[in-house]
């Protein structure tokens, strides 16, 4: 029942990651497959600013309300499970964002 119970909140936990990187899954294509055009630049920096708006909201609970202290061992796991799932959503934005030119946004 423990495990199952740890299974769930473990779940949970991860979920509200996704729905972080969800945010950056919704950049819009150019029109026209033109890079660099205003639609890219500005759906770019509406999905970064809503990544890094909510990735603030995350930190700041996991301050209010941190994993176990009592066992480093699953926190350390769980962490990087979630740098994981970060860094493999983020990685792509990126990457995109700087092949169309749009790292120089401002």
């Amino acid at each position: 029942m423990l495990n199952k119970r740890f299974r769930d909140a473990k779940t949970m936990y991860t979920a509200e990651w996704k729905s972080l990187t969800q945010t950056l899954q919704h950049v819009a294509q150019s029109r026209f497959n033109v890079p660099g055009t205003s639609h890219d630049k500005q759906s770019t920096k509406e999905a970064s600013a809503a990544f890094f708006d909510r990735l603030a909201e995350m930190e700041q609970l996991c301050r209010q309300y941190p994993l176990n202290r009592q066992d480093p061992d699953l926190r350390d796991r769980i962490g990087r499970e979630v740098d994981e799932l970060v860094k493999n959503s983020y990685t792509p934005f990126w990457n995109k964002a700087h092949s169309k030119g749009l790292d120089k946004c401002e």
